[in-house]
């Protein structure tokens, strides 16, 4: 991506994804199975990428970007623990 958008890209990535991990860790922890496990790790990881290019950018999209980075961190460490959560409740 070379559309001057990475930081907005990092910050809807984000927002999404930390909505969507903690709804399935609210279902997880609900004694739901774990359905996706750990798969939303990777949408994170890209909106991390993405956070890390829009450092170069000036302006919004620089803000933007320390946003998304935030909200991504979050959303992956929720992963995380969705991933921990599953390894645990396999040997149980």
């Amino acid at each position: 991506m070379n559309n001057g958008k990475e930081g907005l890209t990092s910050f809807i990535i984000g927002i999404i994804f930390l909505i969507v991990n903690c709804g399935v860790l609210l279902l997880a922890m609900n004694g739901f199975p774990f359905v996706f496990g750990g798969i939303f790790i990777i949408f994170p990881i890209v909106g991390i990428a993405s956070a890390i290019k829009a450092f170069k950018i000036d302006g919004v999209q620089r803000i933007l970007g320390i946003i998304g980075l935030i909200l991504n961190l979050f959303s992956g460490l929720e992963a995380v623990i969705l991933i921990i959560l599953g390894i645990i409740s396999k040997f149980n």
